[in-house]
Formats: structure tokens, C-alpha cells, sequence
């Protein structure tokens, strides 16, 4: 009976830690974060704090990604290197400071490369786009964008493709010599975001054609 009782407790344990995700308080995470031993595990619960403070308190999203870097660094977990350098990298851009989010995604990058993630790759080649759009820098933008799009073409993600391509509009509609091709990739993101069911490009679209400011 004791050893039964001592399986169940085990057991209740396994499905804290594997419950990770769906606990949505900072509270929460901290008090599993005490009872954590310093491994590959501890980082994920450093990486669910650093992307829970990401819109609230960039400063502790940093410290937790700092953290979660060091551990993931010590343990040599290139996965989760590689989204406490993405996370550093968030926060970076949300502070404004593009120089360093510049080099915290390239790092991101180069680990999802080496690693072969490659939906997670085509993904930080669109946040570097991101910053180089925001900071007017429309050919590097358009450059890692038409790399995202290549990547998520090779792997068949809709939703990435549609993303991209919804991307490369915006950098085109910044020139008017340039309209015809920002449309023409709104209808392509449009089409395929009608069939993925992604409301956020179909209602961009539908801004566009009232004349209204696209943010994607």
C-alpha cells in the first residue's frame, strides 16, 4: 500500500512538471521554478517565465532568458539556447534597442540552423524582417522575409507562407512603384489564409481595401 501511495505521489509530481504550459500565472511558475533541480527542465520553466513577462515586464523577461540561456549553455540544450536567445531578443525589440535584438535572433537563427528546426528558423528569419522593416531597412527586410517564405514553402507551412507573403506586402507598399506587388502578395496571403482559416491576414486584407493603415 505504501509503495502505491509512493507511485501515485511520484506520478502527481510528473504531471506538474509536464503541465507546464497551461499554467498561466506568473505566481505559478515561480513556485515550480523553487522545487526545480538545475537541469534541462529547470530551463523550460526560466523559458515559460521569460515568455510570460514578454509583454508585461521586458526587464524580467530578459533575466529569466539570461537565465535560462546560462543553464541551457551548462547543460548543452541547443533548444533551449536558442529560444532564451529569441526570447532576449523580444524583449530587446520591444525596449527599442533593434541592435541588440538584431544580435540575439541571429544567434537564435544560427541554433534552429544547426539544430534542423526548420519551422522554428523560418520563423526568426521573419522577426529579423520585423526589425529591419522597422527600422527602414526595406531590403534586408525583403531579404529575410523571401528566406522565411523559401524555408516555409520547403516545409509545407501554410501559416508561415501566408505570413510571408502578407510580409513582403507591407515592405512593397511602402514605395508606390511597388503597389502592384504589395497587392499581389495580399491576394496570395489572402487566398491562403481564407483555407488555414487565419482571421489576422484575411482582416488585414479587408483594412487595405478600406483604405486603413495593414499591421500584421
Amino acid at each position: 500500500m505504501k509503495m502505491k501511495k509512493y507511485f501515485i505521489f511520484l506520478f502527481l509530481i510528473w504531471l506538474s512538471f509536464t503541465g507546464i504550459c497551461q499554467f498561466h500565472t506568473a505566481d505559478s511558475l515561480k513556485e515550480i521554478l523553487l522545487a526545480a533541480k538545475e537541469d534541462t527542465l529547470k530551463v523550460r520553466i526560466l523559458l515559460q517565465l521569460s515568455s510570460f513577462f514578454l509583454n508585461s515586464s521586458t526587464e524580467q523577461a530578459k533575466d529569466y532568458g539570461m537565465q535560462a540561456l546560462e543553464l541551457a549553455q551548462r547543460f548543452d540544450d541547443a533548444p533551449g539556447r536558442a529560444l532564451a536567445l529569441k526570447n532576449i531578443g523580444i524583449a530587446f525589440y520591444y525596449q527599442g534597442n533593434t541592435a541588440s535584438a538584431l544580435e540575439y535572433y541571429n544567434e537564435s537563427l544560427h541554433v534552429y540552423d544547426s539544430i534542423g528546426d526548420l519551422e522554428s528558423k523560418a520563423r526568426m528569419l521573419s522577426n529579423l524582417g520585423t526589425v529591419y522593416y522597422s527600422t527602414g531597412t526595406d531590403d534586408k527586410a525583403l531579404d529575410s522575409y523571401f528566406q522565411s517564405l523559401y524555408v516555409a514553402e520547403k516545409i509545407g507551412d501554410d501559416d508561415g507562407i501566408a505570413t510571408a507573403y502578407s510580409n513582403i506586402a507591407n515592405v512593397y507598399l511602402n514605395k508606390r512603384a511597388t503597389t502592384d506587388k504589395a497587392l499581389d502578395f495580399f491576394l496570395k496571403a489572402l487566398n491562403l489564409s481564407e483555407k488555414t482559416g487565419d482571421k489576422i491576414i484575411t482582416g488585414g486584407y479587408q483594412n487595405l481595401n478600406s483604405g486603413e493603415k495593414v499591421v500584421f
